[in-house]
C-alpha cells in the first residue's frame, strides 16, 4: 500500500513540474523583454541600415508572433515612413503587407544613388575657413562618396565633376591656396583634393588649439565680460597678424606680393636657374618655405613626377651619360643650362633629402 502511495506522489510531482515548465514557457512567449529598435523617419539613405538591423532583431526572430513584429515595426517608424502603414490594422496577416509597402517605397537603389548625389550638390558652402567648417564639408562629402562606392558606382572615374563641385563649396582663401599648390595643368583627382582639405583641417585645429592655450592664461574661470574682452582683443590681434603676414609675402624671384610657386617669371626660368634662386634665397627645396630646410619639411607633398622630396618645379631628368663623365666634366654637347642644373642638383642631393 505504501508503495502505491509513493508512486502516486511521484506521478503528481512530475505532472506539477510539467505544468510549471509549460506555464514558464508560455509566460516567456507572451511577456518578451523590451528591445531597443533603431528608428526610421523616412530618409531613403538610411533604409538599408535600418532594415538590416530590424530584420536581425525582430523580423527573423521566431520568438515573436507576426502581430508582435508588426507592433515593433510601427513603434520604430515615424514621419513619412509611418504614414505609409499607419492606416493598416495591426493583425497577423497585415504584417507582410506593411513590410511589402515599405520595401516598395524605400528599397530603390536608383533613388538611393540619386539622393547621395543630390546631397553632395546641396552641401553648404564654407563661407569662412575654420577647422569645424572644413571638417563638416569633408565629412559630408566623404560619407556620401563612400555610400556611392558601396553601391558599386564608378567613383574612380568621377574626378572631373567631383573636384569641380567641391571647389565651389570651399571658401575663397582655401580655394586660392589649392590653386597656388597646383604646379601643372593636369586634371587633379578627388583623392588629392580630399587629402588637401584634410591637411587644412589639421592645420586649423593645431592653430586653434594654440590660440586656446594662449588665451587660457590668467583666471581659470573668467567672467563673461573678461572672456568677451579677451576674445575681442585676441580677434583683433589675430586679424592684425594675418594682415601683417599677407603684407610680408614677397616673391624671392621678382619681389612681387605672391608665393614663389605662383611666379610666372620663376616658371619661365630654366631648372638650373630655379635651383639657384631657391638656394640663394635659403628656401626649402620642397615647399619653398624660408623657415626650414627640406630635410625637416612636414609637407605631405613632394615631386609629382618622381615622388621624391623636392618641388615639382625643381624636377630634373638627368641625362643617361651624366654619370659616365670623367671627374664631373661637362661634355661638349651639353648645353650650359643643363650642365649647371645637373651640377646644382648633384650638390643639393648631398645636403638635402629629395
Amino acid at each position: 500500500m505504501q508503495e502505491m502511495i509513493n508512486q502516486e506522489k511521484s506521478h503528481n510531482s512530475s505532472l506539477s513540474n510539467n505544468l510549471l515548465n509549460a506555464s514558464a514557457s508560455h509566460t516567456q512567449q507572451t511577456r518578451l523583454p523590451p528591445i531597443e529598435i533603431p528608428k526610421f523617419e523616412g530618409n531613403i539613405q538610411e533604409w538599408n541600415s535600418f532594415f538590416d538591423l530590424y530584420k536581425a532583431m525582430v523580423h527573423n526572430n521566431d520568438h515573436y508572433s507576426l502581430a508582435q513584429k508588426f507592433s515593433y515595426l510601427r513603434s520604430a517608424l515615424s514621419g513619412p515612413a509611418l504614414d505609409i502603414i499607419k492606416g493598416i490594422p495591426i493583425t497577423e496577416v497585415n504584417y507582410e503587407v506593411a513590410i511589402r509597402k515599405l520595401e516598395q517605397r524605400y528599397d530603390n537603389k536608383s533613388l538611393v544613388i540619386q539622393s547621395h548625389i543630390r546631397a553632395i550638390l546641396d552641401t553648404p558652402k564654407v563661407e569662412v575657413a575654420s577647422a569645424s567648417e572644413l571638417q563638416k564639408l569633408h565629412s559630408c562629402v566623404s560619407t556620401h562618396i563612400a555610400a556611392l562606392e558601396s553601391l558599386c558606382q564608378p567613383i574612380e572615374h568621377w574626378d572631373a565633376w567631383l573636384v569641380t563641385i567641391i571647389l565651389r563649396k570651399l571658401d575663397h582663401a582655401t580655394s586660392h591656396e589649392w590653386q597656388l599648390r597646383r604646379v601643372n595643368t593636369d586634371l587633379p583627382t578627388y583623392i588629392e583634393l580630399e587629402e588637401f582639405i584634410s591637411s587644412r583641417c589639421i592645420a586649423f585645429e593645431s592653430s586653434e588649439t594654440l590660440d586656446a592655450t594662449t588665451t587660457g592664461e590668467g583666471s581659470r574661470y573668467p567672467t563673461n565680460d573678461a572672456r568677451s574682452k579677451r576674445t575681442s582683443n585676441h580677434s583683433a590681434t589675430r586679424k592684425g597678424l594675418i594682415a601683417s603676414i599677407a603684407n610680408d609675402i614677397k616673391c624671392s624671384c621678382c619681389s612681387e606680393p605672391h608665393k614663389l610657386y605662383a611666379c610666372s617669371r620663376f616658371k619661365n626660368l630654366s631648372i638650373g636657374e630655379r635651383v639657384t634662386v631657391v638656394r640663394d634665397s635659403k628656401l626649402c627645396f620642397n615647399c619653398f618655405s624660408p623657415t626650414h630646410m627640406a630635410t625637416v619639411c612636414k609637407s605631405i607633398y613632394g615631386c609629382r613626377i618622381c615622388r621624391r622630396r623636392h618641388n615639382t618645379l625643381l624636377h630634373f631628368d638627368k641625362p643617361a651619360d651624366s654619370d659616365q663623365s670623367t671627374g664631373g666634366e661637362r661634355t661638349a654637347t651639353d648645353p650650359p643650362s643643363v650642365s649647371a642644373a645637373a651640377s646644382a642638383l648633384s650638390g643639393l642631393e648631398q645636403n638635402y633629402t629629395f
